[in-house]
C-alpha cells in the first residue's frame, strides 16, 4: 500500500468508473424504456370546511445553512 502513487490511484479510479459505466450500459431496463406512462390520474377530493386546515396561507421554503431542511413558515 505504500507504493500506491497518485498516478496509480487516478488510473484505478478512472478504470473503476469506466467499468461501472460500461456495466450499467449493458444492463437491461425494467421500466419498459420510455413510451406511454402507466400513471393514473386521481380525482380531486371533496373536503368539508370543518376538515380543512386551520392555516390557509403558508410559505414553503428552506434555509441553506441548516442542510437545506424544508420548513413550513406559517404567518
Amino acid at each position: 500500500m505504500a507504493n500506491f502513487s497518485r498516478r496509480r490511484f487516478l488510473f484505478t479510479t478512472g478504470a473503476a468508473a469506466a467499468t461501472t459505466l460500461w456495466l450499467n450500459s449493458c444492463a437491461s431496463r425494467t421500466d419498459g424504456g420510455g413510451g406511454a406512462s402507466n400513471i393514473e390520474t386521481v380525482a380531486p377530493l371533496d373536503i368539508a370546511p370543518e376538515d380543512a386546515p386551520e392555516i390557509t396561507t403558508a410559505k414553503l421554503g428552506f434555509i441553506a445553512l441548516t442542510d437545506s431542511a424544508p420548513l413550513i413558515i406559517a404567518k
